[in-house]
């Protein structure tokens, strides 16, 4: 049995390496670990959504993912 995916490859926009979204940090610093294991997106120091998969982040942020750091918390 096959233990590759069988979904289809998800296109991802690149990345703005050394880009800091303002506010990022200091709300990662001040909120890590109050959202184990979910997708988390934040922009201006506030949280936009989080959610346990990508797709249910992307929904609640009406289908746009460049607008805020995403990260997963762990």
């Amino acid at each position: 049995m096959s233990t590759e995916s069988t979904a289809p490859k998800r296109e991802w926009p690149p990345l703005e390496r050394g880009r800091l979204v303002p506010g990022a940090k200091e709300w990662l610093d001040e909120h890590w670990g109050e959202y184990p294991g979910e997708w988390v997106a934040v922009r201006d120091g506030q949280l936009l959504g989080h959610a346990f998969t990508l797709d249910e982040l992307e929904r609640q942020l009406g289908g746009s993912l460049k607008i805020a750091l995403i990260t997963k918390m762990v």
